[in-house]
């Protein structure tokens, strides 16, 4: 998962795999199959890690705003630290160049991987913009929906920026604009 991460999938090879992994070239084929299954199990696994977190920052009883103000934190902190961000994989993963014209089924099964992610980030938002509707913490008027779409794209958005700037304060700014839109 870190190296392609740090190399992204078209710049990883089997022998890099291999060697950072330190098994041999047939364990590696016996366990997974092919690079792409490798791949798609690395994304697994780093959603699987990074919604964990996620969802125990969305889960707090905190106010709505100081949730959102430390999740938007955390992808800060997690995408400054180490020698340059690695950004976030899922958004990698659909954006990286496809090595044919015509996608493949496990292209298909990576964009439906980074969709499902993406619903279900939106979903877990949702619910907790709910909540926070309820308590009275968020007007009546704001679509819990529509704003869950908005804070999971704000993300997103943080972390593509967060690979082209190391600039925290750039990366603050959205944050303070995304605690804006709850008023």
């Amino acid at each position: 998962m870190d190296l392609f991460l740090e190399r992204g999938y078209e710049a990883t090879s089997m022998s890099d795999l291999v060697g950072h992994l330190g098994i041999s070239r047939q364990s590696l084929y016996d366990t997974f199959g092919d690079k792409q299954a490798i791949y798609i199990a690395a994304l697994k696994l780093w959603r699987d890690q990074q919604n964990q977190s996620f969802l125990q920052l969305l889960g707090s009883d905190e106010p709505i705003r100081s949730v959102v103000r430390r999740v938007f934190e955390s992808v800060i902190q997690q995408d400054l630290d180490g020698e340059r961000s690695r950004g976030c994989a899922m958004v990698s993963a659909i954006v990286r160049p496809s090595s044919s014209d015509e996608p493949s089924s496990s292209d298909e099964t990576i964009a439906r991987l980074v969709s499902d992610n993406a619903r279900s980030l939106e979903a877990a938002w949702a619910k907790r913009l709910r909540e926070a509707q309820d308590r009275g913490e968020i007007g009546a008027h704001h679509d819990p929906v529509a704003l869950g779409r908005f804070f999971a794209s704000a993300l997103s958005g943080l972390r593509v920026t967060a690979r082209t700037t190391r600039d925290r304060q750039a990366l603050e700014d959205v944050m303070r604009v995304a605690l804006g839109v709850l008023g």
